[in-house]
């Protein structure tokens, strides 16, 4: 993880841990703060837990999403393909995964 220095107007700075990944998370994404280079965040209080956590749920149920809808996907052009019926081990496949997705979410929230 990599440290990050928010300074806020007329307060101490905060800090912040951004998990270090190939995606790139902005802060204004999140949560409608301006990132600016010189470190400067024009809001009155920045808390950490707060930053860290939605940064962590920002990066975590995009990528649980994204792969949730790319099994849906497979699963539907497979299908179409093949001129297939649903197979039981695909339907138990995704409702397994669908499973661990929703339990993952619900981690990550439960950690807020």
């Amino acid at each position: 993880m990599t440290p990050v220095t928010l300074f806020t107007e007329n307060r101490p700075a905060a800090s912040c841990c951004v998990r270090a990944t190939k995606t790139v998370v902005r802060l204004d994404m999140v949560l409608g703060y301006r990132w600016q280079r010189k470190g400067l965040c024009p809001v009155t209080a920045v808390v950490d837990q707060d930053v860290c956590i939605y940064i962590y749920i920002y990066i975590y149920i995009y990528i649980y999403i994204y792969i949730y809808i790319y099994i849906y996907i497979y699963i539907y052009i497979y299908i179409w393909i093949h001129h297939a019926k649903i197979l039981f081990e695909q339907v138990f496949f995704f409702v397994l995964l669908s499973l661990c997705v929703m339990y993952k979410l619900h981690e990550v929230f439960q950690t807020r």
